[in-house]
């Protein structure tokens, strides 16, 4: 299955500029993100919900960073008319009717989608605070999992740091690897330029990974060499000052690689690590579900089967890991 480099990133990384956006803002083709909005611009009582909450005003003003990669196209809110949020609302929908996902309900925000200014302002606490609440920032990521792997996107991670994302790397089947320039700390108006003055050496990175995953990475190293080599070249003009007022750009080498995983892996790894923090010791395998999981014999708990219609869905996630930053 072809992957072309149409990336995901979550919308905290977005709004506190952590390097898996940044990194994804440069190297892919398209990137896709949730968007927190009322439900229709064009209706009256959505638009007065978002004006009447001053989290929700401070949450767009911490996008403003962003706004000119939003309008060449680089950022987007959905893909061939689908957004994300429909699968954000799926998974809280999953997560109360699957009891697989039964540890996560004392967690969750059964109320979140029933007002629109809840949900506005709620959503916008907890991306401008880095997401301390599971209720909303666990459906955010098995969300974005879901439009991913519907779309064929690719999901940009961090480096493992929590138990959660460490449960997550762990079920990914490693694809592709490679260490490359990014920037990580900059302003849009640099991206842009970065992307056009690298357009050719990324353009065929872009197509060497998306080679590499559908199996032949015969051209990978050679088009991550070229573009490390461009970049080199154009750094010095990439990281100078453009105006007293604009954000200081750094650049990183980092260890980039691809994984496979379900496309529930974030939910998952929600239940192990709930499980390991109430028991206080180490997690075990969520529990099995299926034909045969009760045959006798078999002493692991057994769970229903319930329809879920993207079970055995697959997703690739790109892990970023910072290797050395330089100023």
């Amino acid at each position: 299955m072809a992957y072309p480099m149409n990336l995901v990133v979550s919308p905290y990384h977005l709004t506190s500029r952590e390097l898996p956006a940044l990194a994804a803002l440069l190297l892919a083709e398209r990137v896709f993100t949730l968007v927190p909005a009322p439900a229709s611009p064009f209706d009256e009582e959505s638009v007065q919900s978002a004006a009447m909450s001053p989290h929700y005003r401070r949450f767009m003003e911490s996008w403003r960073w962003c706004e000119e990669l939003w309008r060449e196209g680089v950022l987007n809110a959905s893909f061939s008319g689908s957004a994300p949020v429909g699968d954000v609302m799926e998974s809280c929908a999953i997560i109360d009717r699957h009891e697989r996902y039964a540890d996560l309900r004392m967690l969750m925000r059964p109320t979140l989608f029933d007002s629109e200014h809840e949900y506005l302002t709620a959503i916008s606490i907890d991306l401008l605070r880095a997401g301390p609440d599971p209720g909303i920032s666990i459906p955010i990521a098995a969300g974005l999992d879901r439009f991913a792997a519907r779309h064929r996107l690719i999901v940009a991670r961090p480096e493992p740091a929590s138990l959660v994302q460490q449960l997550e790397a762990r079920a990914a089947d490693r694809k592709v690897a490679i260490a490359i320039p990014v920037l990580s700390q900059s302003d849009a108006e640099t991206v842009l330029v970065a992307r056009e003055e690298l357009a050719t050496e990324l353009a065929e990175l872009r197509g060497a990974i998306a080679q590499a995953l559908s199996g032949d990475g015969s051209l990978l190293m050679a088009s991550a060499e070229a573009y490390t080599r461009a970049f080199a070249t154009a750094r010095d003009d990439l990281v100078r000052p453009r105006d007293r007022d604009s954000a200081r750009t750094i650049d990183a080498f980092v260890s980039i690689w691809f994984g496979e995983h379900a496309c529930d892996a974030a939910l998952r790894a929600s239940v192990d690590a709930a499980r390991s923090l109430q028991g206080g010791g180490k997690s075990g395998p969520s529990p099995r579900v299926g034909p045969g999981a009760g045959r006798s014999g078999n002493r692991e708990a057994v769970l229903p089967v319930l329809r879920e219609p993207m079970a055995g869905e697959r997703v690739v996630s790109m892990f970023v890991r910072p290797m050395a930053r330089r100023r």
